[in-house]
């Protein structure tokens, strides 16, 4: 018996059958929509986290087709048929979303030169220090709010598809649907982005791509890759808990007595961005100045073309009379 599956089939099938699991995965989103557009925000709720699950799947098919060999990692088959560990690649690639807003939210104001923005990022400013543990609590209570939600996702699909009761029948809101679908249209972009990304841009497929592959073939990262499986599959090893717990314990750092400025102390590195931030405000002067002269310029020599260039006199203005 030859039964070919997802852990033994051709790089070349993989290209080919991750197209067919992605086609798969857009219906169950559209139908989860539909339901909840009637109210079934309980079993559209299950068929949003299981779409989602199936293109992670079909990213594990594309990275395969590919070149990333990825299944060769032992314990990675877990990944096909193990509902828990692709929530945590949901995890990932969800906060991976919530870093990338910020960070195209960041180098907007950065690329307009915002006076106010590259003060505050400047590690010489007054306060620099503080405002930015701020914004670094903050981020880390917003991955810890991912890591609580994405704990809880397989059991909001368990409860979409059956009946559980606790002082009442468990049923979702239209509040908690939302805030899903919120989560997992995030993540799905970042998953299409990708793929997308590969096939189109040449440039990154040969060569950002061929390091990518090659680091993930190295001995030690397929090493750690399988002591990495192989705690995810151990016994009552819970990951969400024990990354809870790293996130609280920098968090309580952070909150405690010890100067931003220390954990900063590459400052080499603050002197380079201080320099850097320097520059680019004295480039946007210089340009800002530059294009003032040039339009205060441009009106004067509108103004004067317009007093030197008279109309034509009329014969009536030049005392020709009509003749009769």
């Amino acid at each position: 018996m030859n039964d070919k599956t997802f852990m033994t089939i051709s790089p070349e099938k993989c290209l080919v059958v991750y197209k067919q699991v992605i086609a798969k995965s857009q219906r169950q989103f559209e139908e989860a929509e539909v339901l909840a557009a009637r109210g079934g925000y309980d079993t559209a709720s299950s068929l949003l986290i299981i779409s989602n699950e199936e293109l992670l799947k079909a990213l594990i098919l594309f990275m395969e087709g590919n070149g990333f060999h990825l299944r060769k990692i032992k314990g990675f088959k877990t990944l096909f048929n193990n509902h828990k560990l692709r929530y945590l690649i949901a995890l990932v690639l969800s906060v991976l979303s919530l870093l990338g807003k910020e960070f195209a939210r960041g180098m907007a104001l950065f690329m307009k030169v915002d006076e106010d923005f590259l003060s505050k990022i400047d590690p010489k400013s007054p306060g620099f220090a503080d405002l930015a543990k701020n914004y670094f609590i903050a981020r880390l209570l917003e991955v810890k709010a991912e890591i609580e939600f994405f704990s809880k996702v397989d059991k909001a699909r368990q409860q979409g598809f059956y009946s559980e009761y606790n002082d009442g029948l468990i049923t979702i809101s239209k509040e908690e649907y939302l805030l899903l679908h919120t989560k997992i249209v995030g993540v799905n972009m970042i998953v299409h982005s990708f793929i997308e990304g590969t096939i189109t841009d040449e440039n990154f497929r040969l060569v950002h791509l061929p390091p990518i592959q090659k680091g993930l073939i190295e001995k030690t990262a397929i090493e750690q890759a399988e002591k990495f499986f192989a705690k995810l599959n151990s016994p009552g090893f819970n990951s969400y808990e024990s990354m809870l717990t790293l996130i609280e314990e920098m968090h309580q750092n952070m909150l405690s007595g010890i100067p931003f400025n220390e954990i900063l102390s590459d400052k080499k590195q603050i002197k380079k961005l201080s320099s850097g931030i320097k520059k680019i405000k004295n480039m946007h002067k210089k340009n800002t100045e530059a294009k003032k002269k040039a339009t205060v310029k441009k009106k004067l020599m509108t103004k004067k073309k317009t007093v030197t260039k008279k109309k034509p006199l009329t014969k009536a203005k030049r005392g020709v009379k009509k003749k009769k």
